[in-house]
């Protein structure tokens, strides 16, 4: 009897000491393997983000590039505003180029019609009428955003024999 109390009290003894075990070694190890494994599984979230983010932010800078390309262009068709001399500039040197006399006048904005900034201006222009095609042509062909809104031409009377004409045109430029 004693030699199967002995065998229970080891039994018991060694039940105890495998509950030690499992409690104090094997249940912290495997916790610490479920938080290593989420960790892991946040980690690998996080950086498969991140490299998501940097394949858009590349997107975005090689799209950035291409309409930055396009914005320039756009921006060199507009006129500053504040200061259109260099628009001006360019009037003058195209009907003096194409033999006109010239007169250009800025006009006064009305009422506002679109979303658009933009500058009026009164152009008079005489001379003979190829010139004055060369004019529209060099106008048209020219490094800003011009609408015509009004023409009216006529023969100057005095010079019949060189068909010299006067024209007095409106024209519409968009600025920045």
């Amino acid at each position: 009897m004693i030699k199967d109390k002995r065998k229970v009290i080891n039994l018991v003894i060694l039940i105890i000491i495998i509950l030690l075990f499992f409690v104090f070694i094997i249940l912290p190890l495997l916790n610490e393997i479920r938080e290593g494994s989420e960790s892991f599984i946040f980690e690998k979230k996080r950086f498969t983000e991140l490299n998501i983010k940097t394949e858009k932010l590349r997107n975005f800078q090689d799209i950035y590039q291409e309409r930055q390309i396009n914005i320039n262009r756009l921006n060199q068709l507009l006129i500053e505003p504040i200061n259109p001399i260099n628009f001006i500039k360019f009037l003058e040197e195209q009907a003096d180029n194409s033999q006109l006399l010239r007169e250009i006048d800025p006009i006064p904005r009305g009422r506002e019609e679109d979303d658009y900034s933009y500058l009026n201006f009164r152009l008079k222009l005489e001379g003979s009428f190829p010139n004055f095609l060369k004019f529209f042509e060099r106008l048209e062909s020219g490094p800003y955003l011009v609408n015509i809104l009004n023409l009216n031409i006529r023969r100057l009377e005095e010079e019949e024999l060189t068909e010299q004409i006067s024209a007095l045109i409106s024209i519409r430029v968009y600025a920045k």
